[in-house]
């Protein structure tokens, strides 16, 4: 009876919608937040070569480069004075870099360095277009000497002419052609500063190897020292002398001067010199005898060399 009363309570709670309360429903977990990520670390920037540095006008162009000119690449320490160039405040520096590059026989720094200290600095300025100028052939070393020609030829001394000389004669023997120009001009000047100075006057005796000249010019001669003799002359067609004949080749009168003697100058009297002949030339016989050039009234010359400048 009691297990029939029970069953029939448990299936009238079925059918009437009872029984045991739902189990709550349990909530989804939530999502787990990402930790946030750690920023990226700036790629560190490429140290430029020193080529590099110098190409784009690096500022550290001077710490990169320094070392490398200092090494002995005179192109970078060239390439270094360019770098300072628009730096109005970077004439020091730029001299700087060009003397080193000088030093090492780079003849376009030397050049560029001559045209930075010739107004202020000649000597030195003279002193880097030498080197330049016994540098490589190269264009700047053919400047480089006619630079260094021209600067040593200033004065018109023979001695600063003759080293000016040496100077276009090294740029000529590399083949150019305005040093060689400047090399025979400067042969020329000193031709015309060594020539003799020409003194004019008369004879007015010659006896035993000593002759008597009154000079007309006002040239100053030195006792002792050796001087050259000349007699005038002069030749017509058909005269009769050792010299006539000349006058018939060229069918005129000819004239000019013959040396007759080297001579020393013994004494200085005013306007009368006296001179010892040391040595006769342009010995001339007509019929096997001895033409006398020394005839009292002879205009003739003496040329003494320059006094040195």
């Amino acid at each position: 009876m009691r297990l029939g009363a029970f069953a029939a309570i448990s299936l009238l709670l079925v059918a009437c919608g009872g029984g045991l309360p739902a189990a709550p429903a349990v909530p989804a977990p939530a999502p787990i937040a990402k930790a946030p990520e750690p920023p990226k670390a700036e790629k560190a920037e490429k140290e430029p070569t020193c080529k590099e540095a110098l190409n784009a006008s690096h500022a550290k162009a001077d710490a990169l480069c320094s070392p490398v000119c200092d090494g002995g690449d005179a192109t970078i320490c060239l390439a270094l004075a360019v770098h300072h160039t628009a730096d109005p405040k970077g004439a020091k520096v730029v001299e700087g870099y060009l003397e080193k590059a000088c030093e090492k026989g780079l003849a376009e720094a030397c050049l560029k360095l001559y045209e930075l200290l010739e107004q202020d600095a000649p000597d030195r300025a003279l002193s880097a277009v030498e080197k330049g100028c016994a540098a490589d052939p190269a264009d700047a070393m053919k400047r480089s000497c006619r630079a260094a020609g021209s600067l040593r030829g200033r004065s018109g001394k023979v001695e600063d002419l003759r080293a000016a000389l040496a100077s276009f004669d090294r740029g000529c023997q590399a083949s150019d052609a305005l040093a060689c120009a400047e090399k025979r001009r400067t042969e020329r000047a000193i031709e015309e500063a060594e020539a003799p100075t020409p003194i004019e006057g008369k004879l007015l005796s010659a006896t035993g190897g000593t002759v008597k000249v009154k000079v007309s010019s006002k040239e100053p001669l030195t006792q002792g020292a050796d001087v050259d003799f000349q007699r005038h002359f002069e030749s017509k067609p058909g005269q009769r002398n050792a010299l006539g004949v000349l006058g018939s080749i060229f069918g005129g009168t000819v004239t000019g001067w013959v040396g007759i003697a080297k001579a020393r100058v013994s004494k200085i009297d005013g306007d009368v010199v006296t001179l010892t002949v040391v040595e006769e030339r342009s010995v001339i016989k007509v019929n096997g005898k001895k033409v006398n050039h020394f005839t009292p009234g002879a205009k003739v010359r003496i040329l003494a060399a320059k006094a040195t400048r």
